[in-house]
C-alpha cells in the first residue's frame, strides 16, 4: 500500500530551513581551521520556549533564524533550494510518485531492508539512489563506495546488506583527514504488519531525501575538510549499517570533527510547526 501522507508530509516539511541549517553547520565545520570546542551563546533558549502539554503553558517559541542565525557563506548554495525538490524525492522514495531506473519507470513501494537486496521489483531505491548519483558524476570507487555488511540469521544464512557513501575530498592538505558526517537510513519498516510495504516517507524518506539534495548541491562545492554523506541501512532493525560503518571504519572515528543525522524530522509531535 503507498503512504498516501507522503504529499502531505512534504507540503508541511520547512526542508529549506532544515537542509540550510545542516549546510551551514557542514560549511562551518569543513572551512574553519579548527572546530570550536567552547559552546555558543544563544540571544535566546529554545528548549525555555516550548510549551508543554502537561501544563498547558502558552509560550512563543524562536523565529526561525533568531537562535540559529543566518550564516553568509551558504548563499550561493541557497538559491538553489526548494520545497519542490524535496517533495520530488520524498514522493519517489514512498512510492508515491514513479521513479525511473535503468529507463523505466518503477514504484518503490516499501524500503524494508531485507526487500531492498533480496530482489523485490518494488524495493529499488538503492539502486534508484545509485543510479540517481551516478548521474551527478559520482564515480565508484573515487567519490562513491558500496560497503557490504553481513546479518547472521541461521548458521547456514547469510544475508548481506549495504551501506552507500559519498565522499567530497577536503582541499586543505592539513585539514583533509578530518570528517564531516551527513547521515540518515535509508531503510523503513512496518512494524504493525512486518509483511507487509513500508514505504516510510517520514521516516525516513526525509532524511534520505535532504541527503540527496546535499549530494546535488555540494558536488561541485570545495571543502577543506573532507564530507562524507552516508545513506545507512538495516537501521530499523537495531542500527546495524551504522554499526557497521563505525566497526569497518574504526581507525577513523578520531578524524570525525562533527555528525548531521537526519531522522524523521517530517513529524510536528507538539504541533507547533517547528519541525
Amino acid at each position: 500500500m503507498r503512504n498516501p501522507f507522503a504529499s502531505r508530509i512534504a507540503a508541511l516539511l520547512i526542508i529549506t530551513v532544515i537542509i540550510t541549517g545542516a549546510i551551514t553547520a557542514c560549511l562551518s565545520l569543513s572551512q574553519s581551521p579548527t572546530p570550536s570546542l567552547t559552546a555558543p551563546t544563544a540571544t535566546i533558549d529554545p528548549l525555555s520556549m516550548v510549551p508543554t502539554r502537561a501544563s498547558g503553558v502558552s509560550a512563543i517559541r524562536p523565529d526561525p533564524g533568531s537562535v540559529c542565525p543566518y550564516d553568509p557563506l551558504i548563499a550561493p548554495l541557497a538559491i538553489n533550494l526548494s520545497q519542490e525538490n524535496w517533495s520530488h524525492w520524498i514522493k519517489i522514495l514512498s512510492g508515491e510518485k514513479a521513479a525511473v531506473i535503468r529507463g523505466e519507470n518503477t514504484l518503490i513501494e516499501t524500503r524494508s531492508t531485507a526487500d531492498l537486496f533480496n530482489g523485490n521489483p518494488n524495493a529499488r531505491a538503492y539502486a534508484f539512489l545509485l543510479e540517481q548519483l551516478h548521474r551527478w558524476g559520482y564515480e565508484d570507487g573515487v567519490t562513491l563506495f558500496e560497503e557490504s555488511y553481513h546479518r547472521e540469521q541461521l548458521p547456514e544464512q547469510q544475508t548481506t546488506w549495504k551501506n552507500l557513501i559519498v565522499v567530497i575530498p577536503g582541499s586543505d592538505p592539513a585539514l583533509a583527514d578530518e570528517q564531516v558526517l551527513m547521515t540518515a537510513h535509508l531503510d523503513s519498516i512496518n512494524t504493525l504488519h512486518p509483511e507487509e510495504n513500508a514505504p516510510g516517507a517520514d521516516d525516513n524518506a526525509t532524511g534520505t531525501a535532504t541527503l540527496l539534495e546535499a549530494a546535488r548541491m555540494l558536488r561541485e562545492t570545495t571543502f577543506r575538510r573532507t564530507i562524507k554523506i552516508i545513506f545507512f541501512t538495516g537501521e530499523e532493525q537495531g542500527l546495524l549499517g551504522s554499526q557497521a560503518y563505525t566497526q569497518s571504519h574504526a581507525n577513523e572515528m578520531e578524524q570525525i570533527v562533527g555528525v548531521l543525522n537526519l531522522d524523521m524530522f517530517g513529524y510536528d509531535a507538539d504541533d507547533d510547526n517547528c519541525f
